[in-house]
């Protein structure tokens, strides 16, 4: 069961930054323990990069633990903010790969066997859990449409998660899909999948398209 914890201490929210940072705690692993949203992990985190362990300070409040930050300190911190930033770019090209490998190359086998990690939780209701159900899956779409394609229009990443807007086209005739899909990647790797799709219309009630 989740813990409700509706404040925490500044040395608490460090406590809690170290374990990912320099531990390797997974994220969700994180706000599952301590039923924490997504956001004000990332929140704690952008804070804490841009204003050091003093961002959690209350105003008019000193508190024991609280010191200068010494330059080493600095320089740990400014290279961790390099890392996480190399990061989601390594791990925006690896979703990149693992769609255009899948989908465009029609080689699924491929894709997880390079892109996926020691699991891909799947959140599709269409598709069953797991590397090989994901596989099954896009060899019979690929079978049944053998013409399909699909064009990232966007890619936003932030900690561990990726986030592409997607134009899917199955043939020739068709007016294509718009969808939005979410990454979780552990170690570089994708473990977990979250979708949403939209058919594109006909006819819309404004001329900006979808993408």
């Amino acid at each position: 069961m989740k813990k409700q914890r509706k404040h925490y201490t500044p040395e608490e929210k460090v406590a809690t930054l170290r374990r990912h940072l320099v531990e390797g705690v997974p994220i969700s692993d994180l706000c599952d323990e301590l039923g924490l949203q997504p956001t004000v992990f990332y929140r704690w985190q952008k804070e804490f990069f841009e204003n050091g362990a003093a961002a959690f300070q209350q105003r008019g409040r000193t508190h024991p633990w609280h010191r200068p930050i010494c330059s080493d300190h600095i320089s740990f911190l400014s290279q961790q903010e390099e890392s996480m930033s190399g990061d989601i770019q390594q791990n925006k090209a690896t979703v990149t790969a693992f769609y255009d490998t899948a989908f465009n190359q029609k080689r699924p086998d491929e894709a997880v066997s390079r892109y996926v990690g020691h699991m891909y939780k799947q959140h599709n209701p269409n598709f069953g859990d797991g590397p090989r159900a994901f596989i099954d899956a896009v060899k019979a779409w690929i079978e049944a449409c053998p013409s399909l394609r699909t064009d990232i229009k966007r890619i936003i990443a932030e900690g561990d998660l990726v986030v592409t807007h997607v134009y899917i086209k199955q043939h020739e005739k068709d007016l294509g899909t718009a969808a939005i899909d979410i990454f979780r990647l552990e170690n570089g790797k994708i473990v977990e999948h979250w979708d949403v799709t939209t058919a594109i219309p006909e006819k819309s009630a404004n001329s900006n398209t979808m993408f």
